[in-house]
């Protein structure tokens, strides 16, 4: 039994000192991918800093249009600037581009609930 115990406890060690070395070249070798615009974006949002934050969404889409995520934050910049109709655009241009994406779906479903367009924010919190 406790040479069982041994052999498992080696293994596990082997184990997680791989997936430790894994973790670490990983992060080394995808740093430089990482988008510090993106990043500092979620950051000014989170800091309520919206236009700030709209204007570094805006630079990474313009970099990365396949990026829906910084064009999906400069629709809840938008949203949280009170500025409704160019939200509500952007995120129907969102939805355009993929139909099941989540975070649009969501999101415009709060800015019709927010406006006071229940029937409509349904369809959407459905789906």
């Amino acid at each position: 039994m406790t040479s069982n115990y041994k052999i498992f406890r080696i293994i596990a060690i082997f184990l997680g000192i791989t997936i430790s070395i894994w973790l670490l070249y990983d992060f080394i070798t995808n740093y430089k991918k990482i988008n510090k615009e993106y990043v500092e974006a979620n950051n000014s949002f989170l800091k309520k800093d919206y236009k700030k934050a709209y204007n570094l969404y805006k630079k990474v889409y313009e970099r990365e249009p396949e990026n829906l995520y910084a064009l999906e934050g400069q629709a809840r910049c938008l949203f949280k600037m009170k500025k409704y109709k160019d939200s509500e655009r952007i995120f129907k241009l969102i939805l355009k581009k993929q139909e099941n994406f989540l975070p649009a779906l969501t999101n415009i479903g709060i800015l019709y609930d927010t406006n006071g367009e229940y029937d409509k924010a349904l369809i959407f919190y459905r789906k």
